[in-house]
């Protein structure tokens, strides 16, 4: 379950061209609602993925990313906390307490990988003035898509993977 859903969390993302690209796989399946569901499907509880993911995609129901810019990580809230939510056993409303740090924490991630690509442009300048399509095309789509995996795919793992009994403690410090 943890590896669909750390899956899912990298192939909805905003910077992964897998799913139809950013008209489809972020403006689809990057959105909480249909995390919710997707998620609901691989835990074996729809109805309340849907619940979650409907109440934490309500929250963001006007996020924009004009140019980039990221105020919250709402893919990462919609995977990542729907599937805690449902593995803590949380209402939905309590689910959204979980998601927004998960959204904030995705933004620093979004920005670690801008700025890690942005080391990248120098060599795939010289590709492209060499002519060498097969290093411009690699330091293109290949070199950042296996950056995006990384810090997309492991992190989300590893809080679905080991995660659940350290949100289970951290949602009983939430007061009601």
């Amino acid at each position: 379950q943890a590896v669909l859903i750390a899956l899912l969390t990298y192939l909805g993302w905003i910077a992964t061209p897998w799913l139809g690209g950013q008209g489809i796989s972020y403006h689809v399946f990057g959105k909480p609602l249909v995390a919710g569901l997707i998620v609901g499907l691989i835990m074996g509880d729809v109805r309340n993925g849907i619940i979650i993911g409907a109440t934490i995609n309500a929250l963001y129901i006007g996020a924009v990313t004009p140019g980039g810019a990221m105020a919250s990580d709402i893919n990462i809230a919609g995977y990542v906390g729907t599937a805690l939510a449902l593995s803590t056993g949380v209402s939905a409303e309590m689910a959204v307490s979980i998601a927004v740090p998960l959204g904030l924490i995705g933004t620093f991630v979004w920005q670690l990988f801008a700025t890690t690509n942005s080391f990248l442009v120098h060599k795939t300048d010289k590709y492209a003035a060499e002519g060498d399509l097969t290093k411009l095309t690699f330091m293109t789509l290949g070199l950042p898509q296996i950056i995006a995996f990384i810090f997309r795919f492991v992190p989300a793992f590893l809080v679905l993977y080991f995660g659940s009994s350290i949100a289970q403690n951290i949602v009983q410090f939430i007061p009601a």
